[in-house]
């Protein structure tokens, strides 16, 4: 594959039915989207799904609804027609959406730590081209072969279909023991919070080592359910893995999945 100054950076023309151990491209373009001048950052969509506790990410598209305009009525004349209001109901429809399926070990499962996930994203390409459509009627251009807009639409899609991806693993795939461990973690963020407030360092220290000791714990189950470190999902905050959420949320909205190739 060719590749421009970011070696990670392929062009969705190259794209066509990739796959690999943790990732699987299946998103159909019209032929006169400009697929060539677009470029997909694989290695930092990898990074990212990792960061949200997927082993395995598909990327897939459908035609779906599209997003409709409906004028409001403001009321009724002395024919009894309905008079138009000049405001407008508009019914938005995402771009994409995301679902989250957790992996079977055969093995007891606890610890939510060692419980992976596989991803799902759905593009709706008849809202992609409708957007596209929308957006060249606004600029009274033609902008159906500029990269600009289809590219921008589906930095969007993909953003949002990772956070939400994390979101539900991180957040959703949590057991009833890691639930526990969670809020032991945080009542102990709270105990130590005067120590904290009076001595930071001597506070922060004392916390670590006690959120430390919930890992330990953990852990030590984990192994006696067959599982090894290799397989954990680390965290500082144990259970609901909030600090992985932020990561990929910050990381997703200040950093491009996909581009313009220049």
């Amino acid at each position: 594959m060719s590749r421009t100054k970011e070696s990670t950076l392929v062009p969705l023309s190259e794209l066509a039915d990739y796959s690999d151990v943790s990732l699987e491209w299946r998103v159909n373009f019209p032929e006169f989207a400009p697929t060539s001048q677009i470029g997909v950052n694989l290695d930092r969509i990898k990074f990212l799904s990792n960061l949200a506790g997927l082993r395995h990410l598909r990327v897939d598209s459908e035609s779906g609804e599209t997003s409709s305009h409906q004028p409001q009525i403001s009321g009724i004349d002395a024919q009894g027609n309905a008079t138009a209001s000049m405001r407008v109901a508009k019914t938005e429809v995402s771009l994409s959406e995301a679902d989250v399926t957790a992996q079977k070990s055969g093995r007891k499962n606890t610890v939510s730590e060692y419980i992976w996930g596989d991803g799902h994203i759905t593009v709706n390409t008849s809202e992609f081209n409708q957007r596209v459509l929308d957006a060249s009627h606004r600029k009274n251009g033609p902008t159906l072969r500029q990269p600009q807009e289809w590219a921008g639409l589906l930095d969007r899609s993909l953003s949002r279909g990772i956070t939400q991806s994390a979101r539900k693993q991180l957040l959703g795939n949590v057991t009833g023991f890691s639930t526990i461990t969670n809020y032991i973690a945080c009542g102990t963020v709270v105990i130590n919070m005067p120590l904290i407030i009076s001595n930071p360092a001597l506070g922060i220290a004392e916390a670590c080592i006690d959120i430390s000791l919930i890992h330990t714990i953990t852990a030590t189950l984990a192994w006696a359910e067959g599982h090894s470190l290799r397989e954990r999902r680390w965290s500082l905050i144990p259970g609901y893995q909030v600090d992985r959420l932020f990561m990929v949320n910050a990381l997703a909205r200040t950093t491009k999945l996909a581009r313009v190739i220049k």
